[in-house]
């Protein structure tokens, strides 16, 4: 029955533009049938021109909106899965960097850092450790 429906439409759309009748019958197996051409026990359908000429300037104009929405839409679902991507390779190269330093500071045989007049400052048991703890608290951060 859907083909049939197809049919109508198509035949209304075309017959209608160009000026042709459209009929309706139907068969001894109750099938129906529509045509351009008359049949034996058809009924010619009264059809209106403006009805199926197409879509009239506001459905146009709501499926111009609609399509921009959409449009929209996706570009935002873009630009978000890009700065996930951009923020994921982020947290990773973070992850990276705070092991490395954890592990660099853990397995060295002193640390230092350097004073305001550039001299360097060899850390003590409690600057070591809370440099260390600090490195750890960079790894739970940045590697979940």
């Amino acid at each position: 029955m859907t083909g049939c429906r197809w049919l109508l439409v198509l035949a209304l759309g075309l017959g209608v533009a160009h000026g042709a009748a459209i009929y309706r019958w139907v068969d001894s197996a109750g099938q129906v049938h529509y045509s351009d051409h008359p049949h034996g026990g058809a009924r010619r359908l009264q059809v209106h021109p403006d009805t199926v000429a197409g879509p009239s300037a506001d459905r146009l104009e709501l499926r111009r909106r609609l399509l921009k929405a959409y449009d929209q839409e996706d570009a935002r679902e873009k630009a978000k899965q890009a700065r996930a991507l951009k923020a994921e390779a982020r947290r990773k190269r973070n992850c990276r960097r705070a092991r490395n330093a954890l592990q660099t500071d853990t397995h060295a045989a002193y640390l230092y850092r350097y004073d305001s007049a550039g001299h360097r400052h060899v850390l003590n048991d409690r600057e070591r450790s809370a440099v260390e703890a600090g490195d750890k608290t960079a790894v739970r951060h940045w590697c979940r």
